[in-house]
């Protein structure tokens, strides 16, 4: 009978050449291009399981020899006794090679009709001698891949027959699971997606591997760097549209997506839609070195989580990007629309690292970023953003329920997040809470309740444009910022709007060495500052800010347009233009400080969600709560913690970002089990190496634009030398020298910080009790580290699902372990502790009929601190008995202390002053029209050189405050920061 079947498949063959030689066209497909190089003697290969279900006489066999090179060879094939004959018109040379795939015509109604499918092999051959070829590839025959599935030995996926194969396997209820975490693939050449896509549904195109949350893929696939090429899926009412639908504890890596078309509702990505995790486990999904260029990825009316690679990550699970790229597929959607990922869930961990975006991304109502659109708790190391993004375009006001908040250049909307080492190029436009590069970390739509942001090592560049909380490099937060800089124009249009150069609107901010050039411009706006629109309570060291201000404000400031009762303002400058055009306080470093109005309960709530240093990375509890729990403080409920996830003790001084990024614990966790000990080293040495060009480009450019600015003589005071810039610029960089210097410098600081406030809540109330709540808020204040390195201890009760919480940018929110006691001690506390010290203004104030004018400080509420300031910059306007050289006025029982005027059209040192309870040792140098309405003590161009002028003043000592040139032009300035001296307990 063998012998008959082979006689058989010599006639066969036989009939077939004469065909193909009586045909007057070849066949339709590629040439073989390479066949001389790699032409030899074997012209038959023998398959057998891997071809059964291959049943066309002819063919073009995609080949890859070892060196890469894909070739093809057109052949015959006759399938008997179970094996396939497959007949090359041109022999190969000796060598392994890599059959990819079988193209073969699929003939339609007519002729024309004709088009090449694949069926896919994978499989390797070895070719030693003449006549002897070797399948030498294990072949898996109920899965139909050619491979063990393994680390070492990966199912191979080398034609898009195998991708449907696979998407066949995990989309049937009874054969997914036998793909586990364990299950490895990989993909052997560029896969053109178009006919695949057709064939799943000729309208709606492609259907996802994984396309129901009860069937994830939960394997490793490795692209190998390869394209996947013309996917596309248009099913505008569905969940779950990408590559990969849903994945589980999956990994993903060096997929390279070109040209997709996706459309859906709800988790829609170019490779994954959407990642879940099953039951309580917080699954962790990886997803490296992938990218997606060309096409788009399309959100329908109403749609939610819109990302270039993956759509959105589940409830409790936990998101690793590495090293991935939205190279120029735009994302457009409702609501969560971002240029890797579009949304974070509820309770969700979200961890992207060197990643970048350089595609358009926009949503018509809440939450786009150029990274992330709207997620949980986050983690975002040495990434960019070059892409322009909108937000809430279609934002209606009148709807509430749309949001319309959460634009940002790295993310839209965030629960508690860190952002490390990470620039934003591009031009973001939203509504509310718009930043470069975070928007917004509101909770629900309540403008009072913030999540934390602790930004360091970041940029802005882009230009920056909203309706209201509107800043460079955040718009509304619980704010800390570290080495950060804006360079971008920052506009806020909206009535009463608040604006910053660095955030617009912050109940909490701590920013310490922080930078703004971005000209900052509102037509109508409740608050305006060169760095801080306004803040309840805050800590600010060493800001500088060289952008003017263009503004009508009823608060406007150099550095902060309007601060609250708790804040410590030390060593600022302003260095920049300021002029209000409209009719509230404005100076040349803070507007008006200090808060008289007795605190409801709901106002402790927006303050006291943390301390004041929670955002510098203390770590403590972190809760999770809706923002409705927290209306529970206006009847009076003093516990507003719930569901405690875990407690991580580390201290404020000592959290050091590039340690947190290569913890072992952090890499090491969720997918130590995809990834093998060489990538992981690799991927922590280029995070290293990555964080490290980024914040030193950033420090460089911080450096450029301070060594850059040089003081005008047009707005000095006759006498007066400009040289005293070069003493100033030398000053500035000695304390952030020092305070860079060492965790125990920086220690240094933060506790004369703190300390410096309890001493001025001494003076004026005496109140222990108060002192007390105030150090537990210290020493038990939360942030995020729980939720980066804890993650896995996080004891969740409740089910998976794929919810999103579409009323709230981030539901994770901060709280402190003092927070009954401080709500307790709050509501009994009027009084302001407030000291604003060692301050400089350089720049011009002008003002249309402004009232509370000062070159410092516009208006002092009542029990405030001024020490050690000297203004530099002219006054232009209206004179008023409220325009002051330092301050414009000062209310009952505050302080002044050892304060210097040298800037020209001033009335007085602080014309108008209530009650003030000290003005000590303060001095104003000015023509000698105002002399005798002056409040304060005259002092000569003579004098202003001379140390023995300044009663108490500190000139001498390692620490000395001041510093002044023994030569006739100069004057005092600050010197060594106050913060810099440890205080002994």
């Amino acid at each position: 009978m063998k012998a008959l079947h082979w006689l058989f498949y010599l006639g066969c063959i036989c009939t077939l050449f004469t065909a193909c030689q009586d045909k007057d066209e070849p066949i339709d497909t590629p040439e073989d291009s390479d066949r001389e190089l790699f032409a030899g003697e074997n012209r038959t290969i023998i398959l057998q399981q891997q071809t059964k279900g291959f049943h066309s006489p002819e063919y073009v066999c995609k080949i890859k020899a070892e060196d890469g090179t894909v070739f093809t060879r057109k052949g015959l094939h006759v399938r008997l006794d179970g094996q396939s004959i497959l007949t090359l018109h041109t022999g190969l040379k000796k060598g392994v090679y890599r059959l990819l795939a079988l193209e073969f015509p699929d003939l339609g109604e007519t002729s024309s009709d004709t088009t090449w499918v694949e069926f896919g092999l994978g499989c390797r051959i070895d070719i030693s001698t003449a006549g002897d070829v070797k399948v030498i590839d294990h072949y898996n025959s109920s899965l139909n891949f050619s491979g063990s599935g393994t680390q070492e030995d990966p199912y191979i996926i080398s034609s898009y027959s195998h991708l449907k194969t696979l998407r066949n396997i995990i989309n049937d209820q009874r054969q997914n699971e036998t793909i586990t975490t364990h299950t490895y693939f990989r993909q052997t050449v560029d896969i053109d997606m178009d006919r695949a896509s057709w064939d799943s549904d000729h309208d709606q195109g492609w259907n996802p591997i994984g396309n129901q949350p009860s069937t994830p893929y939960r394997g490793v696939y490795d692209g190998a760097g390869y394209s996947i090429k013309n996917l596309w899926c248009v099913r505008p009412y569905t969940s779950g549209i990408g590559l990969f639908g849903f994945v589980e504890h999956a990994c993903i890596k060096n997929v390279k997506m070109v040209n997709p078309k996706m459309e859906g509702i709800y988790a829609v990505g170019s490779i994954v839609g959407g990642s879940i995790t099953a039951g309580d486990r917080a699954d962790t999904t990886f997803i490296a070195s992938c990218s997606t260029s060309q096409g788009y990825v399309k959100g329908c009316k109403g749609s939610v989580g819109n990302g270039g690679l993956i759509g959105v990550t589940d409830m409790k699970s936990v998101l690793l990007m590495d090293n991935c790229v939205n190279e120029s597929t735009p994302v457009s959607g409702d609501y969560a629309v971002g240029g890797l990922l579009g949304a974070g869930s509820l309770y969700s961990y979200t961890n992207v690292q060197q990643s970048e975006n350089h595609a358009s991304i926009s949503s018509r109502h809440t939450g786009a970023g150029g990274l992330v659109g709207s997620v949980d708790s986050l983690s975002v190391l040495a990434c960019t953003n070059t892409g322009n993004i909108s937000g809430s375009s279609d934002y209606d006001p009148s709807d509430k329920a749309s949001g319309g908040f959460g634009t940002g250049g790295i993310a839209g909307g965030t629960g508690i997040s860190f952002i490390y080492a990470s620039i934003n190029k591009g031009d973001i436009k939203g509504h509310t809470g718009v930043g470069g590069i975070i928007g917004s970390t509101r909770i629900g739509s309540d403008e009072l309740l913030f999540n934390n942001a602790l930004v360091k090592g970041c940029s802005n560049t882009g230009a920056i444009e909203g309706e209201t909380a509107v800043g460079g490099i955040c718009g509304e937060s619980q704010f800390g910022g570290y080495l950060v800089y804006n360079t971008g124009r920052i506009s806020a249009f909206a009535s009463d709007a608040y604006v910053g150069g660095i955030v617009g609107n912050t109940s909490i901010a701590v920013t310490h060495n922080v930078l703004n050039q971005g000209a900052v411009t509102a037509p109508s706006s409740h608050c305006a500052g060169g760095i801080i629109g306004k803040t309840t309570w805050g800590a600010i060291f060493a800001c500088q800010n060289y952008g003017d201000l263009n503004v009508s404000a009823h608060y406007a400031g150099g550095v902060v347009g309007l601060a609250g009762n708790y804040t410590m303002i030390n060593y600022c400058s302003n260095m920049a233009r300021i002029h209000n055009s409209g009719k509230g306080p404005t100076g040349g470093i803070i507007g008006e400080i200090g808060d008289p109005r007795e605190w409801s309960a709901l106002d402790i709530v927006s303050c006291v969600l943390g301390s004041v240093e929670c955002v510098l990375g203390i770590a403590g509890p972190m809760i999770a709560v809706s923002g409705a729990v927290f209306k529970e403080a206006e009847a009076g409920a003093a516990h507003i913690m719930k569901e405690i996830t875990h407690v991580l003790h580390l201290g404020e001084t000592g959290l050091d970002f590039a340690l947190i990024a290569t913890e072992t614990s952090i890499w090491l966790y969720g997918f130590y089990e995809m990834a093998t000990e060489k990538e992981l080293e690799l991927m922590k040495s280029s995070l290293t190496a990555k964080t490290t060009e980024i914040t030193d480009k950033v420090k460089q450019a911080m450096s450029d634009i301070r060594n850059g600015y040089v003081w005008s003589s047009s707005i000095m005071a006759d006498g007066l030398t400009t040289d005293v810039s070069k003493q100033q610029l030398q000053h500035m960089n000695q304390v952030l020298a020092f305070y860079e210097a060492s965790d125990e410098n920086n220690a240094i600081v933060n506790y004369n910080i703190n300390h410096k406030r309890e001493e001025r809540y001494e003076e004026i109330e005496k109140s222990r009790k108060l002192q007390e709540i105030i150090q537990k808020s210290i020493t038990g204040a939360c942030c995020i580290v729980g939720a980066v390195i804890g993650i896995a201890a996080i004891p969740f009760d409740a089910g998976s699902t794929a919810a999103l919480v579409l009323a709230s940018i981030g539901g994770v929110v901060t709280s402190i372990g003092g927070i009954n006691a401080i709500v307790e001690g709050a509501t009994d506390y009027q009084n302001n502790a407030v000291v604003v010290s060692q301050c400089l203004n350089i720049g011009e104030i002008k003002v249309d009929k402004v009232d509370k004018v000062g070159g410092i400080l516009g208006h002092a509420q009542q029990f405030c601190e001024i020490d050690d300031c000297v203004n530099v910059g002219p006054f232009k306007g209206e004179q008023s008995l409220t325009n002051g050289g330092v301050v414009g006025r000062a209310d009952s029982r505050s302080v002044i202390n050892n304060c210097l005027n040298v800037g020209t059209n001033w009335f007085a040192v602080v014309p108008s002053q209530g009650n003030v309870v000290s003005l000590k040792n303060s001095y104003y140098y000015g023509p000698e029209d105002y002399k005798q309405s002056q409040i304060g003590k005259i002092i000569s161009l003579d004098e202003l050189c001379d140390t023995e002028s300044f009663q108490e003043w500190s000139f001498s000592g390692p620490y000395a405050k001041w510093y002044v040139e023994n030569s006739k032009g100069y004057f005092p300035i600050p010197y060594h920061s106050e913060m810099e001296e440890a205080v002994e307990e």
